[in-house]
């Protein structure tokens, strides 16, 4: 277990096996890592638990020249919250959890969030890079909402069965495919672009005027 909070001072570790993440309770602090900080989750089937809601202000990286899986796990009733950088670098890599994203996540490998433990939600306000040739599946009923954040998807961002959320982010690059999946759209969302890969829907939406937005450069194809 590593028992660590935003307000500590640099440091380097790496994880292996089944490791806990958790930090004081003590008011004003906050538990989670520090600017500074770089946390490196191993292959092998490396597995992050975090025991609370927890703040990333430093650096978490998913993977490494062994190129097999891990993980960052919280489940259905944690959150994380990315104020720093989380990078997937290597093999195969989960975020099964909440993430409220505030900075970056760069993805570069193969990734998914599913629904192992249960549904989890990822909030974008920040911004998610997918490199070129690297893929990100939100599946099992998770979902993904882009709230003001940008998607740079240079890869293959897929949502299966889950909901997709456009607000105020905008995204760039190549189609997001939705395969089964719900498109949650209004006329006050901003640029993109979606693939319906068939089975989809759009939902009602709680914004205002649901609909896809006739200045927005959305387009929406059917394979």
């Amino acid at each position: 277990t590593l028992n660590d909070n935003t307000a500590a001072g640099a440091a380097n570790f790496v994880f292996t096996g089944s490791t806990f993440l958790t930090g004081p309770t003590a008011a004003g602090v906050t538990p989670g890592t520090a600017p500074g900080q770089t946390l490196t989750i191993k292959s092998n089937n490396t597995q992050l638990n975090l025991a609370s809601n927890e703040t990333n202000d430093g650096t978490l990286i998913l993977g490494d020249a062994a190129d097999t899986s891990n993980a960052i796990v919280a489940g259905p009733t944690l959150t994380l919250t990315n104020g720093g950088t989380i990078d997937t670098v290597a093999g195969t890599d989960y975020l099964r959890l909440n993430l409220d994203n505030l900075g970056a996540v760069n993805v570069d490998a193969t990734t998914f969030t599913d629904s192992n433990g249960g549904t989890t939600t990822i909030v974008n306000n920040g911004a998610l890079n997918l490199a070129a040739g690297a893929t990100y599946t939100i599946q099992g009923g998770s979902a993904i909402a882009n709230d003001a954040g940008t998607i740079t998807n240079n890869g293959t961002l897929t949502v299966n069965g889950g909901t997709f959320t456009q607000r105020g982010g905008a995204t760039t690059a190549n189609p997001i495919t939705l395969n089964g999946g719900t498109l949650d759209d209004d006329t006050t969302a901003v640029t993109g672009a979606i693939t319906d890969a068939g089975g989809g829907s759009t939902a009602p939406c709680t914004a205002p005027h649901p609909a896809t937005p006739a200045n927005h450069a959305y387009t929406i194809t059917r394979n």
